[in-house]
């Protein structure tokens, strides 16, 4: 059985953050990119589905010890996006079964 960041993967839209770049840029970049938006012409702003500066601290405990093990999903835009122990951004669009 697969996982369900393995199924994300397969099914929806992968995204590798640059060096440097904040999880919560790396997310609307990422979801920008799944449904072929501009990122600045998302119809929801990720800050009112959830804390951006606590999504970036939480993948910054992950950088900083790499036996922490942690990924976190949530809805945005009409796509499930998880982020990956990782760092990687997965993105799947609601209407995809």
């Amino acid at each position: 059985m697969q996982s369900k960041t393995e199924s994300l993967a397969h099914r929806g839209h992968r995204y590798e953050p640059v060096e440097g770049e904040r999880c919560s840029v790396a997310v609307v970049n990422a979801v920008a990119e799944a449904i072929d938006s501009d990122p600045l012409e998302l119809p929801q702003v990720l800050g009112d589905v959830i804390d951006a500066d606590a999504l970036d601290a939480l993948v910054e405990v992950r950088r900083a010890d790499s036996t922490v093990r942690l990924a976190v999903s949530f809805e945005f835009c009409g796509c499930t996006v998880e982020v990956a122990p990782d760092g990687v951004v997965l993105v799947r669009a609601d209407s995809v079964e």
